[in-house]
């Protein structure tokens, strides 16, 4: 459930409503004359704190987090995936990837014209977690 339905289900039942979520936002130092590839893929990324990577990254490293208020979260969180997550890799219509998972979104009824409906909803399931606290997949620029 999302962080919504959890207070509301906490509220109906007499329940401790569940922790805020709080997350914080990757910086690479100002000071440092040249980064890692791994230190300069996380700048600016946002983490829940449980799901923050472990800093330092490698020796010397100087890379910071800032505390980042849940409503600038709601206000500005997005998650997005490529479209050609989907189309072609997802249904693989020319058998380039062989990976046959197709074959399995077939089964629950989906087809490659699905494809941008399954990528909204992929980003909106996505962002419905991050937001509530339970993204565990990384950081989102």
């Amino acid at each position: 459930m999302g962080l919504l339905e959890d207070l509301f289900a906490a509220a109906f039942h007499v329940d401790e409503p569940p922790p805020e979520p709080t997350f914080v936002m990757w910086h690479v130092s100002d000071f440092a004359q040249t980064h890692c590839a791994a230190c300069e893929a996380l700048d600016g990324c946002r983490f829940t704190t449980q799901n923050v990577p472990p800093r330092p990254q490698h020796p010397f490293c100087q890379c910071w987090v800032e505390p980042i208020p849940l409503e600038a979260m709601m206000d500005e969180a997005d998650a997005g995936s490529l479209f050609t997550k989907f189309n072609p890799y997802l249904f693989d219509p020319d058998s380039f990837y062989g990976h046959g998972k197709q074959v399995l979104f077939e089964g629950w009824g989906y087809s490659i014209e699905d494809s941008e409906w399954l990528q909204q909803e992929f980003e909106r399931q996505a962002l419905e977690k991050y937001v509530a606290g339970q993204y565990t997949l990384g950081g989102v620029k």
